[in-house]
């Protein structure tokens, strides 16, 4: 074990963290808002406006009916209702206690402001992550563990990404982390308030997003673990009240943040029922063991880099071999809640996200168990403990703040996407007629005459698009790169794109960079 004198470093006392911690909320406030902008004001960004639309229609028409519970986002679209409802009534002359219905015509002719504000939404949920992580680490490990897990999070550039989206993804980091908190504090003193807080928050967790009911199955377990041991006392009775209490705050909490889930479950089942697909291209075709995989080698390694995760690996194994019960409960949760998706017949690397809470604090246990049994076995020499603790933890950590710092350069650059709208603009006739497939250039407000599709490929051929005059074709390899990457599903697709590219000519073709983000657009003239 480690002496008195390093015991006592100021990383290992909870009283000095609280200015650690403000630090690393203002750190992570100038990345999540440093990369706002984006695409903005000339497009939002893919899955936006599925949760910025009901948002705004409750926002405008005072129903609480969102029309759309595919997620379901509750969390997030109702926030963004309020504030999109105060901030007109503030800034543009709306009622603040009626109905707005002039807001939906002031969205379309000034949409970026909805979506920068929707997107402080989503900032803020981040932010107020950070500290809950400090607390699930400061009670399932020590306090090192959880300040160090919270700056961890910061660092992490795919999460950066969502977090500057209007979408529920930081909302289901905060729910996660704490529901599991509250779960502990239930774990340590099983009072009603405590049980209540719990049901409330899971429900919350699963009005945020629906795969978040994993969190029921650990919750459940809790109740039961503290009506067996009270199985033969006279608080029996008492603790099935408190635990079924407790439950039911799960259901009453879902109802209250959901409410029309229920009183519009027709539309909530055919939403439901589309995000629920089979297929999806480049999201499909693995098995559900071959999911679980994938998320245990590809999403998490992805979000978190391999050093970290081989880490939190690490810390996981130790837990169970010492089956700690605090630790044990998240690895319950990790558990549940990586089967739970793997069942689905799709697999993306976001889905991994929600469990970044936990692997966080793992990882940092990770990292404090390593630089611990190398000063205890190795060295010897324990006085060194913090320099190695913070050298391991720079080393771990190194790749994803620079890329951090990059994804934040290219997000305040202008993507490749808006220099495709520009170059259009300066090289294109007005009124040229312009076919293009997702993820190109948002050419809304220009003199063009512009067909968005899916695909350019989609129940066409390029003869068609020759036939009914179009000037110019814009490809992506946000598109195409699908289907090359599996032609022999797409065999039509893959031809047409090699088609555009024997015959048309190839006018313009745009790339990303280390300081510009965006796919690959290809700028295609048909007529001559």
């Amino acid at each position: 074990m480690m002496n008195n004198a390093t015991q006592t470093h100021i990383m290992n006392k909870p009283k000095k963290h609280t200015r650690w911690i403000l630090g690393l909320l203002f750190i992570y406030l100038i990345f999540l808002v440093w990369g706002i902008q984006n695409n903005l004001p000339y497009l939002a960004e893919v899955d936006e406006p599925a949760f910025v639309g009901p948002a705004l229609r409750v926002a405008s028409s005072g129903s609480l009916n969102p029309g759309w519970f595919g997620q379901p986002g509750s969390t997030t679209i109702y926030p963004m209702a309020i504030l999109f409802h105060t901030w007109f009534a503030l800034v543009e002359g709306g009622f603040l206690l009626q109905s707005n219905p002039e807001l939906m015509a002031h969205f379309n002719q000034n949409f970026a402001i909805y979506y920068y504000l929707g997107r402080l939404v989503s900032i803020a949920y981040a932010l107020l992550t950070l500290p809950l992580v400090y607390w699930l680490g400061r009670r399932a490990f020590r306090p090192i563990t959880g300040l160090v897990g919270g700056g961890l999070l910061i660092f992490y550039p795919y999460l950066l990404y969502h977090a500057q989206m209007t979408r529920p993804d930081s909302a289901t980091l905060f729910y996660v982390a704490l529901s599991l908190w509250l779960m502990l504090r239930v774990f340590d003193k099983p009072t009603l308030s405590r049980h209540l807080w719990v049901g409330l928050a899971v429900g919350l967790s699963i009005s945020t997003k629906y795969v978040l009911a994993a969190l029921g199955p650990v919750y459940f377990l809790i109740c039961v673990k503290h009506v067996w041991q009270s199985r033969k006392t006279p608080r029996l009775r008492a603790e099935i009240a408190k635990s079924m209490a407790g439950l039911f705050m799960v259901l009453a909490g879902f109802a209250l943040s959901t409410p029309y889930f229920l009183l519009d479950f027709e539309t909530a089942l055919d939403n439901v029922l589309i995000e629920a697909r089979s297929e999806h291209l480049g999201a499909d075709g693995l098995s559900k063991p071959g999911n679980f995989w994938f998320y245990l080698t590809t999403a998490l390694p992805t979000i978190m880099g391999w050093p970290q995760v081989v880490l939190a690996y690490l810390a996981i194994g130790v837990a169970v071999w010492r089956r700690k019960q605090a630790q044990l409960i998240l690895i319950t949760f990790l558990l549940v809640y990586l089967i739970g998706i793997s069942i689905s017949p799709l697999h993306w690397v976001r889905w991994a996200l929600q469990i970044l809470p936990v692997l966080v604090l793992f990882a940092a246990e990770g990292i404090r168990k390593v630089a611990d049994l190398v000063v205890r076995v190795g060295v010897k020499r324990p006085q060194l403990y913090p320099h190695l603790f913070i050298t391991l933890l720079l080393f771990v950590s190194a790749q994803q703040i620079y890329d951090t710092i990059l994804h934040d350069v290219r997000q305040a650059n202008p993507s490749t996407r808006v220099l495709a709208r520009e170059w259009l603009i300066d090289n294109a006739q007005p009124g040229s007629k312009i076919g293009q497939e997702w993820y190109t250039a948002p050419l809304g407000g220009t003199s063009f005459e512009v067909v968005d599709t899916w695909a350019l490929g989609q129940d066409r051929v390029l003869a068609n698009y020759y036939d009914e005059g179009y000037d110019f074709l814009v490809a992506s390899s946000g598109m195409y790169s699908r289907f090359y990457a599996d032609p022999e599903r797409s065999p039509n697709q893959v031809q047409f794109y090699e088609s555009l590219g024997e015959t048309a000519k190839l006018v313009q073709e745009i790339t990303p960079s280390t300081t510009r983000g965006g796919p690959i657009i290809k700028i295609y003239q048909l007529s001559q």
